[in-house]
């Protein structure tokens, strides 16, 4: 997106015309990207074990000149849950991860009951068509990107599945998802708030509506 509209990012359009520095520029903001994406999910792990208002983790999250609308709190509460959700898939990753280790080692002779694994997830371990995924801590944004995909093709189902009388657009379904996981977040965490809002309605900054309507999920 950079490439594409370069004046968004004060960027010169001669970056763009040399390939050594296209491939500086592309590190350079992998690793920015990298490590925002590495401070918003601290925010969200203490938003979640402070039980914070999606209105103080939204602050927390946006910079000096940010105008944050429902549209950006909806996609934070989404953040909330699926990172609850990869927490909870992370912790049973390990667990198997631990069982499958042991069963592997020649020496080492493991009761499955004392890790708490069935006789079934037993039997999958080796099998590469069952054995589940063993997820990392570090791939949450992964984890997110899939999701993301997954609901894309859903919501293009959705639309082309809708009746003539009701129709429904992949847009609207998302719209709609997103406002479900806000209203599930306000509802857990901002109990007795229900004026609560954000700033603005619509974001208004140019160079931040170019982001915004180019690449909002």
């Amino acid at each position: 997106y950079a490439k594409k509209d370069p004046a968004t990012f004060k960027i010169p359009d001669a970056v763009f015309q040399d390939p050594e520095m296209t491939d500086q520029t592309n590190v350079q903001t992998r690793e920015i990207l990298t490590s925002q994406r590495g401070l918003i999910k601290v925010k969200l792990m203490t938003s979640i074990t402070n039980k914070m208002k999606i209105s103080v983790l939204a602050k927390s999250l946006s910079s000096s000149g940010h105008e944050i609308t429902v549209a950006h709190w909806a996609r934070f509460s989404f953040l909330c849950l699926l990172l609850v959700n990869f927490i909870q898939i992370f912790d049973e990753s390990a667990r198997i991860s631990v069982a499958q280790k042991s069963r592997e080692a020649s020496t080492a002779v493991v009761d499955p009951a004392l890790l708490n694994i069935d006789d079934e997830e037993c039997e999958r371990f080796g099998t590469a068509d069952n054995t589940p995924r063993i997820w990392v801590i570090s791939e949450y944004w992964e984890y997110i990107d899939l999701l993301l995909a997954d609901l894309r093709t859903v919501s293009r189902k959705a639309a082309k599945a809708s009746p003539v009388t009701s129709p429904i657009t992949s847009e609207g379904y998302l719209k709609d998802f997103f406002k479900n996981c806000l209203e599930a977040d306000l509802k857990q965490y901002s109990a007795g708030c229900e004026g609560l809002k954000p700033a603005f309605k619509k974001v208004t900054v140019n160079w931040q509506r170019a982001i915004h309507n180019e690449l909002v999920w």
